[in-house]
């Protein structure tokens, strides 16, 4: 009997295995997609917001489902093709809110917790964008594009919208920079900021100016926030005239309720943002930068005690970005995650001894995971989102004074097993003159004795970071799938290895930053498995622009992939929106250092241009504009080189729409296939 149970567990091992397949991007569109959630407050509950690919129409569907932390079942509570996402539990757990698509606007729903009856809250013209419940749950905090003319007056919203809609002229007078961003043009609307009496109904303009409140963000996707007792709103808010050169941005406080005057609580020069009000009242967390003008300075945790009125860094000795923070149910505890080689760790800053002996006392609790959506339980108990390279997003709880993590999420569990996904290794590789650190990926039914064609993945930023997360764009299991062993390095200017590793790129994108990506491909080629002589290189955004310096510093790979890559700095500088970009980057204008901006375009190097390259753009990318790839493609045509273009009228920097999405894919790997295989 033995045996026999031994034969057959062997059987089923080697039959799961066997019947496994790589990764396709139709298994990708079969991901339910673990998004936004919420801890019940007797913490019996979590509200978790997944999503499903609806192809055919080119997006993701998003419903809401209870996951019962007693009993570990799960139940879908909303149905249906209009997106439900973004839960917050009421503060007697008596009511889910969210934001829906179930009116003409996204606006706030909320569901009874037992009934599952469902009800309208807002009704606000121009719908809702984002919102937070107030803790004490009589209030609505939402953002809202809005016309600017109308200065929070909701007729004048609902007036002025019907008379774009009436009207012919589509053309706009311009008189600032700063008057498109990223994707949109600003056509005389902008973000603002409302407060929402639940039970009077009643709409108030938080900051009545014309200006965005809060503006765009540098450190984190709610720069809004109300204190418990419901008497208080933290916003953000950037009053210099040239938006376009401007990071400067500081937190202003205001008494909730309508005619209220906002007052300021920073006045750095730099970053303030993302502020959190302590449960007990007495202090507001929030990040901080120190240098004007460079996005990509330190984020630093900062305390400002109510009653001391004085500000503290938590984090002057801490070398790393602070991200996501969140304070205990009893303010005795400050969480926060950061970027952290490669992983976003958890850490937890005992407030209570620092009030007392002034003195910083930080904990990681969690290492060697990418952490976020952090929600603490009134015991202490930690749960959270994280997700690898290897697995996408689950929820997982860390019990008090545990160091192991619990999945509590199962969404995808018999999708992953019916997969063969690749083997990660998180490397270190000599560079110019310090470790590198990588991630490698081998490809399915990988053999040490076999030869692999080897693909080179480059990051953007290039104050950024390939972490061990699951993306669905960049996804290296899909380019691992196709038989190549990929590489992902995280070379000089990379986050998550201290601010000098950093700085050191400003004004040297193609020097230190090249020869280390570089010295990653010499490590590649000495892999006993990988073909030398089968090597390609892609990149998006700074990573499209070394792709582009690439080709005109080596011919060593056979073929490169460009996606919205940077080609002339000069034109891009002209081109671009947010100035403070290349202005820190490259130590001015190109009128004030010229030499710099030119040292450092590939456009200068078009007569070493050999190897074959696919490039690809969007035309609502206003990061790095249309122009540049059409000059890039333009110049590889003239060369003679083997090259296409990938365009896509309807993407801005990132391609975002299912069926553009399996194209950009199957584009690229046919590209490699075509030169690698």
């Amino acid at each position: 009997m033995k045996r026999a149970i031994i034969f057959f567990t062997l059987f089923f091992i080697t039959a799961s295995i066997l019947w496994a397949a790589p990764i396709t991007f139709d298994d990708m569109t079969k991901i339910k997609r673990v998004s936004s959630f919420s801890l019940s407050p007797d913490s019996k509950f979590l509200a978790v917001s997944v999503g499903d690919v609806l192809f055919d129409e080119n997006r993701v569907n998003y419903n809401i489902f209870l996951i019962n932390l007693e009993n570990n079942t799960t139940k879908q509570i909303t149905t249906g093709d209009k997106s439900d996402f973004d839960p917050q539990w009421s503060s007697d757990g008596k009511h889910i809110y969210f934001l829906s698509y179930k009116a003409e606007s996204p606006q706030v729903f909320r569901m009874s917790s037992d009934s599952y009856a469902i009800d309208q809250v807002t009704d606000f013209s121009m719908g809702v964008d984002s919102f937070y419940l107030s803790p004490d749950s009589r209030s609505i905090l939402f953002t809202s594009t809005v016309y600017a003319d109308c200065k929070g007056d909701d007729d004048c919203n609902k007036n002025c919208m019907e008379n774009e809609k009436k009207s012919k002229v589509k053309a706009q007078v311009i008189d600032t920079l700063l008057y498109r961003h990223w994707d949109h043009w600003y056509d005389g609307k902008y973000s603002h900021l409302y407060y929402f009496n639940i039970a009077s109904k009643e709409y108030h303009d938080v900051a009545p100016d014309d200006l965005e409140v809060p503006p765009y963000s540098l450190g984190g996707e709610r720069d809004f926030d109300i204190s418990h007792n419901g008497r208080e709103i933290a916003f953000v808010l950037n009053r210099d005239k040239n938006l376009a050169n401007s990071t400067n941005k500081d937190i202003y406080r205001v008494p909730a309720g309508k005619g209220s005057t906002p007052y300021p609580l920073t006045s750095n020069k730099a970053y303030d943002g993302y502020p959190r009000y302590s449960p007990d009242g007495r202090y507001i967390a929030y990040k901080d930068q120190s240098i004007p003008g460079f996005e990509a300075d330190r984020f630093r945790l900062i305390l400002y005690d109510k009653i001391e009125n004085k500000l503290f860094n938590l984090t002057d000795d801490f070398d790393n970005w602070v991200e996501e923070i969140v304070w205990s149910n009893d303010s005795k505890y400050l969480y926060f995650t950061a970027d952290e080689k490669g992983y976003t760790p958890i850490y937890k800053v005992d407030i209570e001894y620092f009030n007392k002996y002034k003195e910083v006392r930080k904990t990681k609790l969690l290492d060697q995971m990418s952490c976020g959506n952090l929600n603490i339980a009134e015991n202490g108990d930690l749960y959270f989102s994280s997700s690898s390279l290897e697995r996408p997003t689950d929820i997982y709880l860390l019990k008090n004074n545990s160091k192991t993590p619990q999945k509590i999420t199962s969404f995808n569990d018999n999708l992953l097993s019916s997969l063969d996904l690749s083997e990660v290794n998180y490397i270190w590789y000599q560079g110019a003159d310090r470790k590198i650190q990588a991630w490698l990926l081998t490809p399915p039914n990988f053999s040490k004795s076999s030869k692999y064609p080897f693909l080179y993945l480059i990051h953007g930023g290039p104050q950024s970071v390939w972490s061990d997360g699951w993306s669905y764009r960049w996804n290296a299991q899909m380019f691992a799938s196709r038989g190549y062993v990929v590489m992902m390095p995280n070379p000089t200017g990379s986050v998550g290895f201290g601010q000098d590793f950093i700085d050191d790129i400003t004004g040297d994108w193609g020097g230190r930053v090249y020869e280390e990506l570089m010295k990653g491909a010499d490590y590649a080629e000495k892999l006993p498995y990988v073909d030398q002589n089968r090597m390609g290189a892609a990149g998006a955004s700074f990573g499209g622009f070394m792709i582009n310096w690439i080709e005109g510093h080596t011919d060593r790979f056979k073929a490169l992939v460009s996606h919205d890559g940077v080609y002339n700095q000069i034109s891009m500088y002209g081109s671009t929106e947010e100035l403070w970009f290349p202005e820190w980057e490259f130590k001015g204008t190109p009128w004030e250092d010229k030499a710099l901006y030119e040292k450092w375009s590939p456009s200068n190097f078009v007569p070493n241009f050999k190897t074959p390259c696919l490039v690809i753009h969007g035309a609502l990318d206003y990061r790095v504009p249309l122009s540049e790839g059409l000059q890039f493609f333009t110049a590889l045509q003239k060369m003679g080189v083997d090259s296409k273009l990938l365009y896509f009228p309807d993407e801005g920097h990132w391609v975002l729409k299912q069926q553009n999405s399996k194209l950009w894919y199957n584009t690229i790997l046919n590209w490699f296939d075509g030169y690698l295989k």
